[in-house]
Formats: structure tokens, C-alpha cells, sequence
């Protein structure tokens, strides 16, 4: 079976590239932001439940009820949690020094 190529190196390159960008220009930190990121992140989850699944089996030989349980379900509600709780993490903390 042929190995199928999803992208080549120079696509990985331009994309690391694309997301230092965002990053050194400050966007990442806003509430809004993350949010908004964490909440795409969910729906491509929900999106893909059966072609993760698949892949867990394809790669990993896990059942369907193993990919499910212990991968996915357990990924999607870390997800809505940190969605939930974000608010705590973005916040500005001070810290100490000497």
C-alpha cells in the first residue's frame, strides 16, 4: 500500500512560517482569540470523531470503542474544559522575583 502524502515539506515550512507570524504579532494572546481557536478546535474534533477513529485503528490497532473512549471523548472534554476555564489562564499574573 502506497504511503499517501498529505503535505510535502516545503507546505509544513510555509504553514510554521505562517503561524510564527501570528504569533510574534501578538494576536495569541488576546481571550478572544484562544477562545476562538479552542472553539474550532472542538468542532473539527466533533467534525472527525470516525476518521480519528479510523486512524487509531489504522495506525495503533485500538478498537472503535478503545479509539473512542480513551482517545477522543477523552480529548474533546479537556477541549471544553480548558474552553471553560480559559479565563484563568489568560488572566495577567504577577509574579515575584528576587
Amino acid at each position: 500500500m502506497a504511503k499517501q502524502v498529505v503535505f510535502d515539506s516545503e507546505v509544513a515550512s510555509g504553514m510554521v512560517k505562517d503561524m510564527r507570524a501570528t504569533f510574534d504579532s501578538g494576536n495569541t494572546r488576546s481571550y478572544g482569540w484562544r477562545c476562538s481557536q479552542l472553539k474550532a478546535l472542538i468542532k473539527l474534533s466533533e467534525d472527525h470523531e470516525q476518521d480519528i477513529v479510523r486512524a487509531l485503528h489504522s495506525d495503533l490497532s485500538k478498537s472503535e470503542t478503545e479509539a473512542f473512549l480513551q482517545e477522543v471523548t477523552l480529548t474533546l472534554t479537556l477541549q471544553i474544559r480548558i474552553l471553560i476555564f480559559i479565563q484563568a489562564f489568560v488572566r495577567t499574573h504577577n509574579l515575584e522575583t528576587e
